[in-house]
């Protein structure tokens, strides 16, 4: 036997030189006599021995050996990929805030967008018109030159209706521009808003390693059982009694004729509900996370737009909505995520009857649990969106859970078409920041690692890879701000308006000049902020 150094680990042993490395001989050991007159007898004895040799090739013999360097890179270029994929990330992210803040290029930005659908609407229509008419003099069949002619008289009717529709919401789109510029400017006034999503990240790793291995120890805790799989059956799966000593032919004749012996891990319904606890907590925790960074970075903007001198708002306000949202807010967040939490978890046991019922074939079973799925999608997506205007409506007024959904839900109403409006636009512009963000930081990150790490690395393209999914997960935390700080800036504005007469308002001058006509003359409504000091 070879005696290979090697290292414990979860009571197994692994080599401390690479496999690869290792190549073991076969040989015959030879004795040598030295005689008198230099002669070289050899005397083979019938002992074969094992030699290990370590070889110095460093050539990839196999898909390890990729994989190997594949981390040598990442380990080699970490640095790089952690300071252009997060660092370099962060810093575009502040640089696209302020290139909105510049006159007129959000504006260039929107109205660009909106007039490429018109004319991209109006020049398929031409397109469709003109090669109709090429196949009606026989290139193609009649029928479908003719659905070719006819698409496009629907083509120019879409340009027509989206000339209408922007036409109608052409204050509602100024509105979207107005919030979105100034929610950069909020934003940008308190620049370390942008790395509150890493400390959530941060929380997420540190109770999915305590989650892990709970799960862990709930996964080992259950009984490996023999059972007989036979295709030609109505009961494909049952369960059979081998124990340790049994001899099980290799054709699985224990189990009948035509069917197979697998294993699998069987739980009892304490390790199952015990599952589910956990499951449901994962859910509970995370978007617990997610409402707690949503309502500190609502309190942030609120507290910008509310406040007459705004040249002193700066980290130290992002840092007091941080304090005023552990005390005060923690129970809003955590019933906001509870109930998605519990949708969560239903969806996930729909998910395991559906795949028992997959098992069992069971089509009825099987489309009822997947129409129920979808429904629970639907109305999960449904509860985040209102969720998100409570937590926004908390920050604004102090209310608990319970009143801000019902004043979220009703502001929905009232402006659906506004929030419409800063849907639409935001999105267009989170997208142009997303894409800015990870291509700038991506190709800078290649041009770095060409210029002083192109000797050390097997491969320029695995850092560049790595670089550019880091600052995509970057543009995306980035991204949940600043479309945060949007809604947050639409729904002060709406309250602003609401609340508040002439110069009384807070607007900024961007949004002051926004106010439909209707607010103008419209008696002030009643106070819908707490009474007292709040």
């Amino acid at each position: 036997m070879p005696n290979i150094a090697s290292i414990s680990f979860l009571g197994y042993c692994f080599p401390t030189t690479p496999l690869n490395d290792i190549i073991i001989l076969n040989s015959t050991s030879r004795e040598r006599n030295d005689t008198n007159d230099s002669e070289d007898i050899d005397r083979v004895t019938n002992k074969t021995t094992t030699e290990v040799v370590i070889s110095a090739e460093t050539e990839p013999s196999s898909s390890s050996d990729f994989f190997d360097q594949v981390i040598a890179d990442a380990h080699t270029s970490r640095y790089v990929i952690f300071t252009f994929g997060c660092g370099v990330s962060i810093a575009l992210g502040i640089i696209f805030l302020i290139v909105l803040q510049l006159p007129g290029i959000l504006s260039i930005l929107v109205w660009t967008m909106v007039i490429a659908v018109d004319v991209a609407l109006l020049g398929a229509g031409y397109y469709s018109r003109d090669v109709s008419n090429t196949w009606a003099s026989g290139v193609r069949p009649g029928n479908e030159a003719t659905a070719l002619y006819y698409s496009s008289f629907v083509l120019y009717s879409l340009a027509g209706a989206w000339c209408l529709l922007i036409l109608f919401m052409r204050k509602k789109i100024v509105l979207a521009i107005a919030c979105v510029r100034e929610a950069s400017i909020a934003v940008s006034s308190q620049p370390i808003i942008t790395l509150f999503p890493i400390v959530q990240v941060v929380g997420l790793f540190a109770f999915s390693i305590v989650w892990g291995i709970y799960m862990a120890f709930l996964a080992s805790s259950g009984d490996i059982v023999s059972k007989c799989f036979c295709p030609n059956s109505i009961e494909n799966d049952f369960n059979l009694n081998i124990t340790s000593t049994s001899v099980v032919d290799s054709d699985g004749s224990l189990c009948g004729e035509g069917c197979l012996i697998h294993k699998e891990m069987q739980y009892s319904n304490n390790t199952m509900y015990a599952v589910i606890y956990m499951i449901s907590m994962w859910f509970w925790t995370s978007q617990f996370i997610v409402a707690v960074g949503q309502i500190v970075i609502s309190l942030a903007i609120s507290f910008w737009y509310f406040n007459r001198d705004r040249k002193f708002i700066s980290n130290a306000t992002f840092l007091k909505a941080v304090s005023i949202a552990t005390i005060y807010h923690l129970g809003t967040a955590a019933f906001g995520s509870l109930v998605i939490a519990i949708i969560k978890t239903i969806r996930t046991i729909l998910t395991y009857m559906e795949k028992k019922a997959a098992r069992s074939k069971l089509k009825v079973v099987l489309v009822t649990m997947r129409i129920l799925k979808c429904l629970l999608w639907c109305l999960e997506k449904c509860i985040k969106f209102v969720n998100k205007q409570a937590y926004i409506q908390t920050a604004i007024f102090g209310y608990p859970f319970c009143q801000p959904c019902r004043m979220g839900f009703f502001l929905i109403m009232r402006n659906s078409l506004r929030i419409s409006a800063v849907s639409v636009v935001s999105q267009f512009i989170l997208f142009i920041s997303k894409v800015f963000i990870t291509v700038a930081s991506t190709v800078a990150g290649y041009f770095y690692l060409e210029r002083n790490f192109e000797d050390k690395l097997n491969f320029l393209m695995v850092p560049t890879s790595l670089i550019a999914v880091t600052a995509y997960a970057a543009s995306e935390m980035f991204n949940e701000v600043f479309g945060m700080s949007i809604s947050t800036i639409l729904q002060c504005f709406v309250a602003d308006e609401e609340m508040f007469e002439g110069d009384e308002r807070f607007a900024p001058s961007s949004l002051s000049g926004t106010i439909d006509s209707t607010h103008k003359g419209m008696k002030k409504k009643k106070q819908v902020v707490p009474d007292g000091d709040n």
